[in-house]
Formats: structure tokens, C-alpha cells, sequence
């Protein structure tokens, strides 16, 4: 079971009959992704740290680092508990600044919100690999780049150049080099030189990612935002 309180537009919201595979379907704006950001969020925080850096994660998908827009508007604290996990934020406007204070099960720790917003975090060290988020647009490259490298750990880059084959079958193979930042080119028919993968659209980038995705989340979770498009 999950259960949701005063998350973006959520009330409070109760969802049974969580299954290994799971589509969620509905019009614009009714919490669809607000529903698997919070199941995210609940599977991934396994730490205070790791909470800290999922809530950056949420807030920066939409480029805020301004304000924690995540509670539902007019409460100041929220609850997301599944069978096994019970997480908690309680936002607290006190002088000289304001406090959210977090929870994980019966523990609670205090961070004042301009850590929370623009504080640094040990990602390596914190991350939950086996929960990823892909979202509905672009895919950082950074992102990619991380689930890229949990594909090749595996022994399966051969699998992501047949499954680009699948979406555009002049692409031959792909590969990651590193120019200051990750940057992946591809080995495409009649190109005499690998061109960027950001030269193909973002369709493929997010193609990309999805499939990475599902090898890099084996034994875990992944929440795939409007994966129809």
C-alpha cells in the first residue's frame, strides 16, 4: 500500500493493490506524477542524506532552487508511508530562518531550507542506486551517463546499440567519452565520424535512458513519467 498526505495536490491519498509492473492513467493534472514522485521518494530515502538529495532531485527537475514547492498549499507538513517506509517533512517559519524537518520512521533530524535548497550532498556516497526517476523531458546527461555506466558494469553496451537500432536503424553503436562532462556519440550509416547523441533529439536521449534505466533498476524500482510519450 502507499499512502500520501498534503504532497503537491494530494489531500491525502490511499493507493492498494501495488503490483510488480504498475500503469497509471488519467487527464492532465490530476497527480500522476506527483504519485510516482512520492513512491520515489519513499523507496529511495533510506538516510537523512539520501532524503536530503531526493528532495533536491524533485525540486530540480523543474530548475527550482527558489522555494520547496512540494507541500500542499496551505499545510506544513507531509506523510509518505508504504509497508515498509514512512517518511515525513514539517516545514517550520522560524526566526532567523526557516526549518524542515525530516523524517525517516521514528527519527527526525532539522536542516534549514537554504541547505536543503542549495547545500551540497555526498551523492555518491547516498545514492540508492537500484531506484531510478526517469522524467517526461530531456534526460540530464549526468543522469545518463550514470545509468549508461550501470548498463556497461553488466556487460550489456551491446544491448543499447541493438535497442537505438530499434528506434532509428541507421544508428550502428554508441559510445560515452568524456570531454570534461559525459558526452555520448554515435556511429551512424553513411556518417564517416560519430556525431553527438544531443544531435539526434531528445526523443532518443530519453529512449536511451529508459532502457538503461530498466537494466540499472534490476532487483529495485523505477518510476518512468509519462512513458507514452
Amino acid at each position: 500500500f502507499v499512502k500520501v498526505q498534503n504532497f503537491k495536490l494530494f489531500d491525502e491519498l490511499e493507493v492498494s493493490g501495488v503490483k510488480k509492473v504498475n500503469l497509471i492513467g488519467g487527464k492532465n493534472n490530476l497527480g500522476k506524477t506527483a504519485l510516482l514522485e512520492a513512491i520515489s521518494l519513499n523507496a529511495s530515502s533510506i538516510d537523512f542524506n539520501s532524503l536530503l538529495l531526493n528532495i533536491k532531485s524533485v525540486l530540480q527537475r523543474r530548475h527550482n532552487t527558489i522555494e520547496i514547492d512540494i507541500f500542499k498549499q496551505g499545510s506544513n507538513k507531509i506523510k509518505i508511508e508504504t509497508s515498509s517506509n514512512t517518511l515525513s517533512l514539517e516545514y517550520e517559519n522560524r526566526s532567523p530562518e526557516a526549518v524542515v524537518y525530516l523524517g525517516i520512521n521514528k527519527q527526525k533530524q532539522g536542516i534549514q531550507i537554504s541547505h536543503l535548497l542549495n547545500g551540497p550532498v555526498m551523492i555518491n556516497q547516498y545514492k540508492y542506486s537500484k531506484v531510478n526517476f526517469v522524467p517526461s523531458g530531456y534526460v540530464d546527461m549526468n543522469y545518463l551517463s550514470e545509468l549508461y555506466a550501470s548498463l556497461v558494469s553488466m556487460g550489456k553496451d551491446e544491448l543499447i546499440d541493438e535497442s537505438l537500432r530499434l528506434f532509428d536503424d541507421n544508428i550502428i553503436s554508441i559510445r560515452q567519452v568524456i570531454q570534461g562532462r559525459p558526452v555520448f556519440k554515435v556511429k551512424v550509416k553513411n556518417e564517416s565520424t560519430p556525431i553527438l547523441l544531443s544531435s539526434l533529439g531528445e526523443g532518443i536521449n530519453r529512449f536511451m535512458a529508459i532502457v538503461c534505466a530498466i537494466w540499472a533498476s534490476e532487483n529495485g524500482y523505477l518510476f518512468i513519467d509519462e512513458i507514452e510519450n
